[in-house]
This record gives structure tokens, sequence and C-alpha cells, in this order.
């Protein structure tokens, strides 16, 4: 599966969560539905040299941002927590997707363009 590949493949999963108003596959310019998630590629490796052969274990990182409307700070992080089990959940049990441990988050501000958001930045490793 290609990183591309992989990242719709999240997005589709993503989609599914009920409460998520907009998944984004590419980044949009500003952002007017909350609460919303973007998905997109972040980093990788290519592979192993092992001897005279290269090892096939590349594996890709992928960023999830489940970003909040910051209007009201405190309720902004109070529905931003939900999210950190929500997602969790579906990616431990991705059929499309080998995910590798740990998922990490990491909650605060996640700036987007001009705009500054609350919510929640996960970090998921994935087999290439």
């Amino acid at each position: 599966m290609t990183v591309a590949e992989q990242v719709v493949e999240l997005a589709t999963q993503l989609d599914t969560l009920s409460g998520l108003r907009r998944v984004y596959t590419y980044p949009p310019e500003s952002m007017s539905a909350f609460p919303c998630a973007v998905v997109y590629a972040q980093s990788g490796g290519m592979g192993t040299r092992v001897r005279d052969a290269w090892c096939d274990d590349a594996t890709n990182v992928l960023i999830v941002e489940v970003h909040q409307s910051r209007q009201v700070l405190a309720k902004a992080v109070e529905a931003s927590y939900p999210w950190i089990d929500a997602v969790y959940e579906l990616v431990k049990t991705s059929a499309g997707l080998h995910v590798l441990s740990p998922v990490r988050w990491l909650a605060g501000a996640l700036q987007w363009n001009d705009e500054v958001h609350y919510g929640i930045k996960f970090e998921i490793t994935v087999r290439g």
C-alpha cells in the first residue's frame, strides 16, 4: 500500500466516527466545520539493507489532527478528550492498516494557517 493509499484508508475509517463533521485528506486553506480531522503523512523509513538485499520493512508515520473550535477554550478542551479513546479504538482494530504500537497523542493548540484551534494530534505508525 502506498503512503497516499494509507492516508486515504485512515481518513475513510475516521469518516465512520460519529461526531466528526469533516475529514480532510488534503489540507484545506481554512476550517469551518468542527470538530474535523486532517490526515497526512509526516515521515517514514523505506527499508533496511541486510547484506546484499533489501528487507521491505518500511514504516510510515501518519498524523491525525482532530480540531475543535476554540471560541470557548474550556469547552474545546472538554470536547476533545473523547477523541483520544475513539481514534485509538478505531486504529487498533483497523483491518486496512497494519498499525504498530504505540499510538501517540498530544493535546493542545493546533495551528492551521492563520487560525489556532484546540485539539488532539495523533502519531500513528503503520507498516508500509
